[in-house]
C-alpha cells in the first residue's frame, strides 16, 4: 500500500523494519497486555489495561496516529496506560470469588484462535470457556464447531456450549464439555457448577446469544430469556431484562 504513495508513510508491527516494533510481547492473565516499543532507536515500556496479546496491533495503530499528530511518545504512552478496556471485548468482570472476562460482543471465527491463546496463557486455579454463537466461517456448522470444541478443550479445564449450534458437539464423549440449547439452561448449570477463582471466559455474538445474562444472575433477577431478540444492546442496559419472556 506505501508503494508510490507521496506522503508519510508510518508502519507498525512487529517485523524488524516497522516504523514502530513491539517486542517482548506479554499478557499473562491475571497480568494485562505490555510490550517494549521501539522507535527511533529509542525502547520505552508500553503498559495497557487491554486483556490479550491481539491487542498489540490496536495500540501501536494508536501509537501510530499520535506519532502523525507529533503527540509526544510520553504522553502517548500515558493515554494508553489508561485506557479502559471496552465492555464485551475481553473486559474483566469480578464477582463472588469469579472473574469473568467478557468477549461476547462479536464472535467472528477469526476471533477464536486468539482467545484461546489468552485462554491458554492465562494461569487461574481453573479455565472455564461458554462458547454462543461462531459466525463468518467457510465450511459445514458441524465441522467448524466440532472442530473449535477439540481446541476448547485442549486449553480449557471445562468448556461450555450454548444455543441451536451446541448440538454440533454434543457427541464428542469428553467429560470436561457441557452442551445447552439455551443460554436459560446453561445459566441454571453454572450458577451451581463454577467455583470460587475460577476464570469464566465468554464467547459469543452478542445479537444472537446475550450470554451476559451468565453473570447477571448472580447479582439480579433475569426474567428475559428470549433466544433471538436480535437486539444489539447488552443486557444490562436493556429495559427488557427484567420483562418475562422467552422459553
Amino acid at each position: 500500500m506505501a508503494d508510490g504513495f507521496p506522503g508519510r508513510v508510518i508502519t507498525f508491527g512487529e517485523a524488524p523494519g516497522a516504523t514502530l516494533r513491539a517486542e517482548d510481547v506479554r499478557s499473562a492473565w491475571p497480568d494485562p497486555l505490555s510490550f517494549t516499543l521501539r522507535h527511533d532507536g529509542r525502547s520505552l515500556p508500553v503498559r495497557t489495561r487491554l486483556n490479550g496479546r491481539y491487542w498489540t496491533t490496536s495500540v501501536l495503530a494508536a501509537l501510530g496516529v499520535a506519532l502523525a499528530m507529533e503527540l509526544p511518545p510520553e504522553r502517548a504512552l500515558e493515554t494508553v496506560a489508561a485506557f479502559e478496556p471496552v465492555a464485551g471485548r475481553m473486559n474483566a468482570v469480578r464477582q463472588d470469588g469469579l472473574t469473568f472476562i467478557r468477549d461476547d460482543g462479536k464472535a467472528p471465527l477469526w476471533t477464536v484462535q486468539p482467545l484461546l491463546e489468552f485462554v491458554t496463557e492465562a494461569r487461574a486455579p481453573r479455565k472455564v470457556l461458554v462458547i454462543g454463537s461462531i459466525s463468518d466461517y467457510n465450511g459445514t456448522s458441524s465441522r467448524v464447531y466440532r472442530r473449535v470444541a477439540h481446541q476448547a478443550l485442549a486449553v480449557a479445564d471445562e468448556v461450555v456450549f450454548v444455543g441451536p449450534n451446541a448440538k454440533y458437539v454434543a457427541k464428542l464423549g469428553s467429560d470436561r464439555l457441557r452442551t445447552f440449547g439455551t443460554v436459560r439452561a446453561a445459566t441454571d448449570y453454572l450458577q451451581t457448577a463454577l467455583r470460587e477463582g475460577d476464570l469464566v471466559v465468554l464467547k459469543g455474538g452478542q445479537r444472537a446469544d446475550h450470554l451476559l445474562r451468565i453473570l447477571l444472575a448472580r447479582t439480579t433477577t433475569v426474567r428475559c430469556w428470549r433466544t433471538s431478540c436480535g437486539r444489539s444492546t447488552f443486557c444490562d442496559d436493556c429495559r427488557l431484562l427484567h420483562v418475562p419472556g422467552g422459553p
